[in-house]
């Protein structure tokens, strides 16, 4: 049941307890869920923000759309939030090795 109002809500964090509405003390559910997943480290909702930065650009989403999904008025800002991960490094550098092996030929 809670898989149903889950796909139909509009929400990112529906509540079961309020079949489907909006889950209005995230804090307080991200605690719930934390303990029930027996994660000891901290954790808090903006760290949710900085997550989402953080996976959109290892998706290869550009910078100035993260900007406008996080609601930043200043690219700076979303910079902050995007933790290059040496996956991301390795990517760029792949795109450098191949633009000069391809110049080369």
């Amino acid at each position: 049941k809670w898989k149903e109002i889950a796909r139909s809500s509009a929400w990112v964090f529906p509540s079961p307890r309020t079949k489907g509405q909006p889950i209005h003390d995230v804090r307080k559910a991200l605690l719930r869920a934390k303990k029930k997943a027996g994660i000891t480290k901290h954790i808090y909702p903006h760290l949710l923000r900085h997550s989402l930065a953080t996976h959109l650009m290892e998706k290869d989403v550009n910078l100035r759309t993260i900007q406008e999904i996080l609601g930043h008025a200043n690219i700076s800002t979303t910079e902050f939030y995007t933790h290059v991960t040496t996956d991301i490094k390795r990517k760029a550098l792949e795109k450098v090795t191949t633009l000069k092996t391809l110049k080369n030929q």
